[in-house]
């Protein structure tokens, strides 16, 4: 039996090609950070900023997940950076504010959408798996 997806397939050439009711200079000048950019709605979001002029910011645990998405922009003529981190880890954050300040500037915007879940009732947690949860969703 073959899965499903329970919704259509975004690429990223349509996230860049839908049309929007911002102007295309919103966020020149400006520096974003966008946590979990590299899927999903982190995904999105990182696009639609750099399509508006922002020099985004993209991190996550996967490198190869995260730079596609920037290879992606960049190729457009945005500038976006990824950045492998771990934000349940102080010094990986502490590290990626301060490597963002130094190659974009210091960051204006921060959307924090890193998240994760496990495909169970929360009550059926082991400790471990709650502190993942709460360490990197809070």
């Amino acid at each position: 039996m073959s899965q499903v997806p329970l919704a259509p397939v975004i690429t990223a050439d349509d996230l860049w090609n839908a049309e929007t009711v911002y102007r295309p200079d919103l966020f020149a000048g400006r520096v974003v950070l966008v946590s979990g950019g590299g899927s999903g709605l982190g995904r999105a979001i990182a696009l639609l900023f750099a399509r508006l002029g922002a020099r985004v910011a993209i991190c996550g645990r996967t490198m190869e997940k995260i730079q596609r998405v920037a290879d992606f922009a960049n190729g457009r003529g945005a500038r976006m950076l990824a950045l492998e981190a771990n934000i349940r880890e102080p010094d990986q954050v502490a590290a990626l504010f301060a490597r963002i300040e130094a190659e974009l500037g210091p960051v204006d915007n921060l959307v924090n959408n890193a998240g994760g879940q496990f495909p169970q009732a929360a009550i059926d947690f082991s400790i471990k798996g709650f502190d993942r949860v709460i360490n990197n969703n809070l």
